[in-house]
């Protein structure tokens, strides 16, 4: 396994790292990490760079980047939106990986806002043949609120900390607990919308892996639910659905780093 710094895109304005496995195994896809948020391409708690240094020992080669703005990649030029943006700064990646390695498959990953771009991207570009999709857009499911409301009600530390807060005069909800961990600024399409963009991708023959953790446990947390939520379609054997319920949104524990690293090798077939 080796590393380097590459430069690419319009006027060299992306900056990246590429991880390279011992030997080209041309039957192995390309492997393109994007931005988690605004978290530059080392990933939260150097996830990425566990990632990629991972799968470049099981013959994969990656490449971690950072869009435009972010990290060390220069602003772009005025003109596009963000996600616009996004998507343009994702297609100069797999572009560049292309010409050097072949016009190999390409799968892309990413968390959060991450998995949002390389969604959006895969919907745009037909060499995106494989997604791996870290807390993608998750929809409310009935079952997963009552189930998580329940598992709340069971926990005594929180039944302790609400009491507090009442003796001291704080308002009920008040409380780092009550805050859902994946409260941002994403807003995701409607349900019947990425149903459909999802049945595109699969229709394509686009695998995808969708990993959720305990972020969005009020929405999911249960595989099953997913099938449920989107019942009126057929993904097929194409989409795989998970739920790691007992792992953060940004992978903390390294047992839970390990744990998504053995999950992708079975993905991928490393």
């Amino acid at each position: 396994m080796r590393e380097e710094i590459i430069q690419f895109g319009d006027d060299n304005r992306l900056m990246g790292v590429l991880t390279l496995c011992p030997e080209t195994v041309m039957d192995k896809p390309l492997v393109i990490i994007l931005n988690a948020g605004i978290v530059h391409h080392v990933g939260p708690n150097r996830l990425h760079v566990k990632l990629a240094r991972h799968l470049a020992q099981t013959r994969f080669d990656v490449l971690r980047f950072d869009l435009s703005g972010l990290g060390e990649s220069l602003p772009a030029p005025p003109g596009k939106g963000y996600e616009e943006q996004s998507i343009a700064d994702t297609r100069q990646a797999i572009d560049m990986m292309q010409e050097r390695f072949g016009e190999r498959q390409i799968v892309l990953a990413g968390i959060c806002s991450g998995a949002d771009n390389a969604y959006r991207t895969a919907l745009e570009d037909t060499r995106v043949t494989g997604l791996i999709l870290l807390d993608p857009y998750a929809y409310q499911n009935t079952t997963a609120q009552i189930s998580d409301l329940a598992k709340r009600a069971q926990d005594p530390e929180r039944w302790k900390r609400l009491a507090g807060r009442l003796l001291s005069g704080a308002d009920e909800g008040e409380g780092t607990d009550e805050v859902m961990e994946d409260d941002n600024d994403r807003i995701p399409p409607e349900r019947e919308v990425f149903g459909q963009q999802l049945q595109r991708l699969t229709d394509r023959s686009v695998r995808m892996l969708l990993l959720y953790t305990s972020s969005v446990r009020h929405l999911i947390n249960a595989s099953n639910q997913f099938q449920q939520t989107f019942r009126e379609f057929d993904f097929s054997d194409n989409l795989e659905v998970e739920v790691l319920s007992h792992v953060d949104h940004t992978y903390t524990e390294l047992s839970s780093q390990k744990e998504l690293m053995s999950r992708l090798d079975g993905w991928l077939g490393g």
